[in-house]
This record gives C-alpha cells, sequence and structure tokens, in this order.
C-alpha cells in the first residue's frame, strides 16, 4: 500500500537501524508521517478494515494501533494525523532485513545516503500492514517498505558548534584549551 502525500518527520531510513536513544538493542529505520484530515481519515479507514480482518472486534491494546493525533512542540493539536513507520532490523526468522528504498521525486533515483531527510519534507510511504498479538493485547505495525521525498528540506542539528583554540600565555599561566561557542 502507498499512502498520499504528506509531511515526513523525524526520518531515519538511511544507513544504519537506529535503536532507541541509540541503543544497540530493537534497531529499525522508522519515521513518520503527518496527513491532513480528510486523506488520514481514509487511510485509517483502510487500516481500520485490515485491523478488523486481522482481530474482528477484539480490543486494540493502548499503543496497539500505528497512528495518532498529530501536536506541536507545546502539546497542541495541529488538525493532523501522525502515522508510524518502521522496519525492524531483523525479520521474525532473525534473518537481517534489508533497509527500505528511499528515492527522489521522479521514483526513480535512489535517495543519497549523505542527504539527510528533515522535518517539514513532504513524501510517500510504501508499507505493509500486518498484525500482532500478545500478553498486551493486539494491534497491528506498518512495515516501512520505501519512501519517496517529493519536496525536501534538511536535516539540521539544533546542537551548538563547539571550537577549541588555546590561548595565548605569557608565561604567567599555564595554557589550557577554551572553548568558543558559535550558533
Amino acid at each position: 500500500m502507498i499512502t498520499p502525500e504528506g509531511g515526513l518527520e523525524w526520518a531515519k531510513v538511511l544507513g544504519e537501524p537506529r535503536g532507541f536513544q541509540d541503543s544497540a538493542e530493537d534497531r529499525s529505520w522508522s519515521i513518520n508521517l503527518l496527513l491532513e484530515e480528510e486523506s488520514a481519515e481514509m487511510l485509517i479507514s483502510l487500516l481500520r478494515e485490515e485491523y478488523m480482518e486481522y482481530h474482528g472486534k477484539k480490543k486494540p491494546a493502548q499503543y496497539g494501533l500505528p497512528w495518532k493525533k498529530h501536536t506541536d512542540a507545546d502539546g497542541n493539536e495541529t488538525g493532523k494525523t501522525s502515522f508510524s513507520f518502521k522496519r525492524k532490523e531483523f525479520a521474525y526468522n532473525n534473518e537481517p532485513n534489508t533497509p527500505p528504498l528511499v528515492v527522489d521525486a521522479s521514483g526513480t533515483n535512489k535517495w543519497p545516503a549523505s542527504k539527510l531527510i528533515g522535518n517539514g519534507s513532504t513524501g510517500k510511504v510504501r508499507f505493509h500492514s500486518y498484525p500482532w498479538s500478545g500478553k498486551s493485547g493486539c494491534g497491528m505495525t506498518l512495515e516501512l517498505r520505501a519512501v519517496q521525498v517529493i519536496n525536501h528540506v534538511s536535516f539540521e542539528k539544533d546542537e551548538p558548534d563547539f571550537h577549541i583554540e588555546q590561548i595565548r600565555c605569557l608565561g604567567c599561566c599555564t595554557v589550557a584549551p577554551a572553548v568558543e561557542i558559535n550558533g
């Protein structure tokens, strides 16, 4: 299945899979897609049908559905819905998964691994849904297969730039590095 075009957030789809807070455990490639109300309702309707095929009328676990209302940094609802897609590093049979395919707007050119995808980019996501059930209940996951980047916004780190410079000493003190913060 392929989503409508929407906003891309937290794109971790290039290079090696990543774990939560860079942990070496439970690594995956992942991305969130933000859809406006009409597009979101259409996709949710299709996903609810699939959920019913998998689980019937069973109530989903607390975090069993891969979508939620999107909120801004202050916790205010934006009117959009956020869909979460991920692809685990290893398949259920413990075989390594291949990374998701990432392509440009034409859909034919592979995306450069060094060109990180920032929040605010737009694109589409190709995925496969699969059911799961466990002690916490049941749900579904949207397995990431491919991303098409339609409008690119560069990823920029929020971290300040630190430069170490030597302080010149006139013999009255020891030489120590100084830290200059840019940004």
